[in-house]
């Protein structure tokens, strides 16, 4: 969950969102560990990843983890809020919302500085940015953001769809508390409404693809 490593000492490769669970405290970890625990066993053997050359070999995601990976836990900003800081939290850990709406470089780490949360796309979807000086088509407020992740829908942005919707199913489960913060964090990465920079024109979706919501 930290490193990316397997029991039996093989790397994953990062599909599997260690990069983002990183992120995580130690409690969260150990309690996420117990409640997968206490579930009733399942009897399924896991199919063979099977890539090409040189994808199929793991010792190079030793390599990708040297270039890409920190596996830090989250140390809050004393400099913001709780709320914020539950927000980032909740964002970049185990939300992981950068693995679809963050692009990626060539070799699919997720780009930082400017390009956090700049866009991406998602199992043939494109994923809008989230912050209104990346050339967001509509740019969020904090209750609009709220709202659309506690139901699934916004006057301004429609309906949550593709990939995006069983996110918003999962959200149902969190405190509401969570979901604020979620939506503080992510809302004040955007200049104030009254200041907001013009964004670019918002892309089409390619030929083919569709746009979460």
């Amino acid at each position: 969950m930290r490193q990316g490593i397997a029991r039996d000492g093989r790397h994953l490769y990062p599909a599997f969102p260690y990069t983002a669970f990183a992120r995580m405290s130690e409690s969260d970890m150990m309690a996420l560990y117990a409640y997968l625990m206490s579930q009733p066993a399942v009897k399924q053997a896991a199919r063979e990843t099977k890539l090409p050359f040189p994808m199929n070999q793991r010792r190079l995601v030793a390599g990708w983890n040297w270039l890409f990976h920190d596996a830090r836990e989250y140390q809050p900003d004393a400099q913001q809020s709780a709320l914020w800081n539950r927000g980032k939290y909740l964002v970049d850990g185990a939300g992981h919302c950068g693995a679809c709406h963050t692009p990626r470089n060539a070799l699919g780490a997720e780009k930082g500085g400017f390009a956090y949360l700049g866009g991406g796309s998602a199992e043939g979807w494109d994923a809008p940015a989230l912050i209104a000086a990346r050339a967001a088509p509509v740019p969020w407020t904090e209750d609009a953001l709220f709202t659309y992740l506690r139901t699934g829908f916004s006057a301004e942005h429609g309906v949550a769809a593709g990939p995006m919707a069983p996110v918003v199913a999962g959200l149902a489960s969190l405190p509401e508390s969570d979901v604020r913060a979620i939506a503080h964090y992510i809302a004040s990465l955007s200049p104030p409404v009254g200041c907001r920079v013009a964004a670019h024109a918002p892309r089409s979706a390619p030929q083919g693809r569709m746009r979460m919501r």
